[in-house]
């Protein structure tokens, strides 16, 4: 094990990931990943009183299958690094008790799965011990009420938002144990912080570490996109995805062909695309049936209309229109939007085109 670049490791010795877990909730377990889960649970509270007790109750769900899955008991398993959500990692804590094996305890927040497997490989890599467990978990409802506003508030969330996972996942890390999946070496970020404030935009709040950790993966280990056959973060969205891609293009890396995002993935009911306009130009006057659309202002100014309504907009203005909605923009200088589409059936024949003088 030695140090490369400036913040990696590379492994001289073979660590395998030789087990995997997961469960997720109901709306996770209908999505276009759902024949890969382990587990789906259809009940939020997992037959518990709260929502804190049900976020455990998916954690010790996945260590159960961990075990069961790779024929091992909670004696084989030397430590356990996990990390939730919730403050003092109470469903980490009380989630992994039963199976007393020795726990670190981990805040790493979207990272925490990353940040435990690369503590785990490199207490393995070491020689400190055979099998360690690396694992995490989020719950909707526990995390929107640590973070944002109880369900109980009946709060009005924006068409578009932040949305946590209701899941746990998990692998078993060994040195002694062989298998197809190898960890070569690690690359550990480093915080980076633009001023993003919105609670319900994250991946714009995220992009810029994602950036910077994947630029300097790049430089430690002297490679390039094509090196790898796929780049995953965790869950940055629509928005937080395009605003990754610009950043490394202006590094010199399309990485557009092989990232993938999982919050992405695991849904299927939106779309985001970018849209440029140049000075003078507008789209259509138009409306959509069966999807809502969210504008982001990454640059430039402009005007929108809206139902007839002219309105100014500028960098960081965000405009929501719901299905049916008449809208248009209009470029005042080079402007650049990121578009979410959010809806079941998302088409491009889904666009009725209407005269703008007639808006009114």
């Amino acid at each position: 094990m030695g140090k490369t670049g400036k913040a990696s490791i590379i492994f001289d010795k073979d660590i395998y990931i030789v087990e995997k877990a997961s469960v997720v909730g109901q709306k996770e377990g209908e999505g276009p990943l759902g024949k890969y889960f382990d587990n789906i649970v259809n009940d939020p509270f997992v037959g518990k009183n709260t929502w804190e007790e049900a976020e455990s109750e998916l954690q010790k769900l996945v260590v159960k299958t961990l075990l069961k899955k790779s024929g091992l008991t909670a004696k084989d398993i030397r430590y356990i690094f996990a990390g939730d959500l919730l403050g003092q990692l109470i469903a980490s804590s009380f989630g992994l008790m039963d199976f007393e094996i020795p726990f670190f305890g981990l805040y790493g927040a979207c990272s925490t799965m990353g940040e435990s497997m690369s503590l785990a490989a490199m207490n393995v890599a070491a020689g400190y011990a055979d099998n360690v467990i690396a694992l995490t978990s989020s719950h909707f409802a526990s995390a929107e009420k640590q973070f944002r506003y109880p369900l109980e508030y009946g709060s009005q969330r924006p068409l578009c938002a932040t949305w946590t996972v209701t899941g746990s996942g998990g692998v078993i890390i060994s040195s002694c144990i062989k298998s197809g999946i190898r960890i070569a070496g690690i690359t550990t970020g480093k915080i980076v912080d633009y001023g993003i404030t919105d609670s319900m935009n994250m991946g714009a709040a995220m992009a810029p570490a994602a950036c910077d950790s994947i630029y300097t993966n790049f430089m430690d280990f002297d490679i390039t996109p094509d090196y790898y056959d796929a780049i995953y973060t965790g869950d940055l969205g629509k928005v937080g995805r395009t605003i990754l891609l610009d950043l490394m293009q202006e590094k010199g890396f399309d990485i557009s062909s092989i990232h993938h995002d999982c919050g992405i993935d695991v849904s299927d009911d939106s779309l985001t695309i970018k849209v440029k306009l140049n000075p003078g130009h507008s789209m259509n006057y138009h409306s959509h049936e069966y999807r809502d659309e969210v504008w982001t202002v990454i640059s430039g100014n402009g005007r929108a209309v809206i139902d007839g309504r002219e309105q100014a907009i500028t960098v960081g203005d965000v405009i929501k229109m719901p299905a049916g909605c008449k809208h248009t923009v209009i470029a005042d200088d080079a402007l650049s939007m990121i578009e979410v589409q959010i809806g079941k059936d998302i088409s491009v024949h889904d666009k009725k085109k209407f005269e703008l003088n007639n808006a009114v």
